[in-house]
């Protein structure tokens, strides 16, 4: 994929990186914006393809272009964190003025990793206490009833009886 060239059709569709954009949430929009873009990036042979490879291409195209914005978000959070650094002093990434129309649109704060892990210990414990839960309920028909419940009229422990469903 020529990457310049691909920056250069997304560039042109405001509607893909712009949330004030009118189309920005509109997902026709949105579809019809990379069609637009996949059918200059592979030319003339568009039209001729079928719909799977059409998808494919598209696929292909929406995973290099965030790939590429994954990268130059990272390349503007070094940027920022040290402008000493070693990478200011670098030479420029190699695509920064192609992607630099996205510079207002990306931000670069941090988030806190331990929010991250609270909420998964969160997750992870509800997870569990629900699996507790299930296991609770299954128990009764697991095991049978224990000799201090009572039987009933017909001799038979009611708990024994299977549900009906």
């Amino acid at each position: 994929i020529d990457c310049q060239l691909l920056l250069q059709q997304v560039q042109q569709h405001e509607c893909l990186y712009d949330p004030r954009s009118e189309n920005y949430k509109d997902r026709t929009a949105r579809v019809e914006a990379w069609d637009s873009i996949c059918s200059v990036m592979v030319g003339d042979t568009w039209e001729d393809m079928t719909r799977t490879e059409k998808a494919n291409v598209v696929s292909e195209c929406r995973a290099k272009y965030h790939s590429l914005r994954t990268s130059y978000a990272r390349y503007l959070r070094e940027l920022k964190k040290n402008p000493c650094s070693s990478i200011a002093k670098k030479k420029q990434w190699y695509l920064a003025e192609d992607m630099s129309f996205l510079e207002n649109f990306i931000t670069t704060n941090k988030f806190s990793v331990s929010d991250v892990v609270i909420n998964d210990e969160e997750a992870e414990s509800l997870v569990v206490e629900a699996d507790f839960i299930d296991d609770a309920s299954a128990e009764d028909e697991k095991f049978p009833p224990s000799m201090d419940q009572p039987a009933s009229e017909d001799g038979s422990n009611p708990q024994m009886r299977k549900k009906k469903r």
